[in-house]
């Protein structure tokens, strides 16, 4: 993680930067073992979801990988 030091007004403030990689699995449970007996699941319109509270200092573009393929980030 690298630092810098910014001045705003009278108040020196310390930015953060770094470089992220997530990695994940996730395995599917069988719908009788989470006692949803009787759900319709739609696998196709499943999703993540993640959060930045505060895009200001986002400089490059957010690139996302979806089993080794480029995936679409939509913004809410």
């Amino acid at each position: 993680m690298n630092t810098q030091t910014k001045y705003r007004s009278l108040y020196k403030v310390l930015l953060y930067g770094s470089k992220l990689k997530l990695h994940g699995k996730f395995s599917i449970p069988e719908p009788k073992d989470v006692n949803l007996y009787n759900a319709v699941l739609n696998y196709n319109e499943a999703y993540i979801a993640t959060g930045l509270s505060d895009l200001k200092g986002i400089q490059n573009k957010i690139e996302c990988q979806w089993n080794g393929k480029p995936a679409d980030l939509n913004q809410a």
